[in-house]
């Protein structure tokens, strides 16, 4: 049986959840139709020994193909996927974090979607849980609903830029990939990844259980939280030329940057709230550009204004002019 989907998981000082989720991975995608890539990710602990013992204890009933890479000094996540995105040969790619964890309806609903070989982008629900293990939706009792949503290029802004809630074929990926040194990957390669595609859908289901950490980056803003923006817009911009409702993409772009500055502000101490708005200047000149030379309308430009006014500091929109005085 061929294999239709890779699924990437970077590791790094997982040791605590790993074999949570190599069990989840038993459950919801043990098939010779799937194929896992694990990162090892120069973690310091024993979270790959620990994986790899799991695995050999379950041998005689793990089905799917697991391949391990090495990174030989720690890189994070974005340069552990990018390795593994270039040894992908299924039709179809997914992510999933190694504290996370699948339903056991994950293969059940996405197999059928994926052998349609129709969809360049396949949605699905995901849940948040912290400490406990969450309770799992599928199963006796609860059988998935297989209902499809609506889904378009614009997608993103309303489900999230979350690339393991997604599965991609292959061949949309040619050109897009995480960019390396920056937080915040995902909506980057989200933003650029739903851009070129053509066709996607998306299933109600909640195919994965999302484990959320309080210290964790995304729900402790610094400085760093101006990656979001810089990886918001420059996603976007990387893909435009793919997008075909262009005007609209550009107008939820601008409105999406004043909610990530506006979160920045809330940003403690003052220090690194200054060092975040500084650093969201450059991104924004960026946009402005782009606003200007696509001609994308006053609703655009006035959420641009509004990031003007936040940022405290006038953004060159091309030909020197500037955004309060258009």
């Amino acid at each position: 049986m061929a294999a239709l989907l890779t699924l990437i998981c970077p590791v790094y000082k997982a040791g605590e959840h790993i074999v949570a989720l190599i069990d989840s991975l038993i459950s919801a995608v043990n098939s010779e139709q799937v194929k896992l890539i694990f990162v090892d990710d120069a973690s310091p602990d024993d979270s790959v020994a620990r994986a790899q013992a799991r695995l050999a204890e379950r041998a005689g009933v793990v089905r799917f193909g697991v391949e391990w890479c090495l990174q030989p000094v720690n890189q994070g996540v974005a340069a552990a996927r990018n390795m593994a995105l270039d040894r992908v040969s299924t039709p179809y790619v997914g992510m999933v974090d190694s504290d996370d964890l699948l339903d056991p309806a994950y293969l059940t609903v996405l197999r059928p979607l994926m052998l349609q070989r129709r969809w360049d982008i396949i949605e699905f629900g995901f849940r948040e849980f912290s400490a406990a293990k969450p309770a799992l939706l599928s199963g006796p009792g609860a059988p998935p609903s297989g209902r499809l949503l609506p889904s378009s290029q614009l997608n993103p802004f309303e489900t999230g830029f979350f690339s393991w809630s997604r599965v991609y074929a292959t061949p949309l990926l040619a050109a897009v990939r995480y960019p390396r040194g920056t937080v915040y990957e995902d909506v980057h390669f989200v933003a650029e990844a739903f851009a070129r595609s053509t066709r996607s859908v998306r299933t109600s289901d909640v195919l994965l259980h999302y484990r959320r950490h309080p210290n964790s980056i995304t729900a402790t803003r610094d400085r760093r939280y101006a990656d979001h923006l810089r990886n918001l817009v420059g996603g976007v911009l990387a893909g435009l030329s793919h997008h075909r409702q262009q005007q609209r993409l550009l107008h939820l772009l601008a409105r999406r940057c004043v909610r990530v500055l506006l979160k920045g502000l809330r940003i403690k101490p003052a220090d690194e709230r200054r060092a975040f708005l500084a650093a969201c200047h450059a991104p924004l000149q960026q946009l402005a550009g782009a606003l200007r030379t696509e001609r994308a309308g006053w609703r655009a430009m006035a959420w641009l204004w509004v990031c003007q006014r936040i940022v405290g500091s006038p953004l060159a929109s091309g030909g020197g002019q500037q955004v309060g005085s258009l």
